[in-house]
């Protein structure tokens, strides 16, 4: 399954920190003589994993020369440019954001904080971004199955179970838009997709494996999409479903646990198939991964091996992904799948960026 995106949360918290550090330094050193008075940006009712801009004009009203230091936001979700950096009386400047919103329902809200100089003293604008998420549908898997924000993973499905349909109940959500019809598609041919209106609040999506011989890895995604009357919402949404097939060929091994690296070394292993028929002789044709600059495969062995080759380069975080095989086996060809997961470790000695907060004269 991808990974979830929740497990780099430190590395969120981590940010948070050092933005409540800035606003701390400065309010601890300037809230006497001038707090910090935020700004409030509510963007109401929203769909989850939207994204939007919002540009807020800056004005220099004082008499003095205004030098922006510093830009930090609160989350990775939302990204903020501002220009011009230098202002110079009764100037203008425009501040931009880029807003992601988050994937669970309820309320959220996000910071931006804009440092600097208005002559010599400390200058400071903090913007909270409010909205509050509703989803437009709330889907059940079936039972076993794990539910996410990234996927829906339905495990492992022995061979045989194939030949019955999984069933998926979609309960309407509580987004206030008027839809009256449930359509989803899948873009893999190896699935049959019906939803079946139970009532005006819920369906139910049964999927079919028309191919009961598939083995190993596999996933889709399946396109959601509402109509009202006849008339189809922009809105879609977007859900991967996945699952292992318990067959006789599979990956050795079957995930990738890297571990940490270092920037300076390449890392290499290799993947073999496995088969429990004898007779039958499985050989990989072609391999890729979802990050390309950073992981390479190469077909070694008339493809009885694929070397996984990882080049941090300029790296220097976590690094998910997934590797996608295209296997003969037998007179079939057949699509394989595998994790991975690496951190790539920072350079000894090499310097962490750090927020500037201007002094204040007193």
């Amino acid at each position: 399954m991808p990974f979830d995106f929740r497990r780099l949360m430190p590395s969120f918290v981590a940010c948070f920190v050092a933005f409540a550090a800035v606003v701390g330094a400065l309010q601890g050193r300037a809230v006497a003589a001038a707090p910090i008075v935020p700004h409030i940006i509510n963007l109401g009712t929203q769909l989850p994993g939207r994204i939007m801009t919002r540009v807020v004009v800056i004005h220099n009203r004082g008499s003095h020369t205004l030098r922006f230091r510093q830009l930090s936001t609160s989350c990775g979700c939302v990204t903020a440019t501002v220009s011009p950096h230098t202002l110079k009386a009764g100037g203008t400047a425009k501040l931009r954001l880029r807003i992601v919103t988050h994937l669970d329902a309820g309320p959220a809200s996000i910071s931006a904080l804009l440092v600097g100089h208005l002559g010599g003293k400390a200058w400071a604008r903090e913007w909270i971004i409010k909205y509050v998420i509703h989803p437009m549908v709330v889907i059940t898997p079936p039972a076993g199955a794990l539910l996410s924000t990234q996927a829906i993973d339905l495990g492992h499905i022995k061979r045989r179970q194939l030949a019955k349909p999984i069933v998926l109940d979609v309960y309407r959500g509580s987004y206030p838009a008027h839809w009256s019809t449930l359509a989803c598609t899948c873009g893999s041919a190896g699935l049959l997709i019906k939803v079946k209106p139970l009532t005006s609040r819920r369906w139910q999506v049964v999927i079919r494996f028309p191919n009961l011989d598939i083995v190993g890895t596999h996933d889709c995604r399946l396109h959601f999409s509402f109509l009202n009357h006849g008339k189809p919402l922009a809105y879609r949404l977007e859900e991967d479903l996945e699952f292992s097939v318990r067959g006789t060929l599979s990956l050795v091994p079957s995930s990738l646990l890297i571990g940490t690296l270092k920037p300076s070394s390449d890392y290499h292993t290799d993947i073999t198939l496995w088969s429990a028929d004898p007779s039958v002789t499985p050989r990989f044709i072609s391999g890729r991964p979802t990050a390309p600059q950073y992981v390479h495969v190469k077909i070694l062995n008339h493809g009885t091996i694929a070397r996984i080759t990882v080049t941090p380069k300029d790296k220097r975080e976590a690094l998910p992904g997934r590797l996608r095989f295209l296997v003969e086996y037998g007179k079939t060809r057949v699509v394989m799948h595998e994790n991975f997961f690496a951190y790539i470790l920072k350079r000894h000695g090499e310097p962490v960026k750090k927020l500037l907060v201007p002094k204040v004269r007193t």
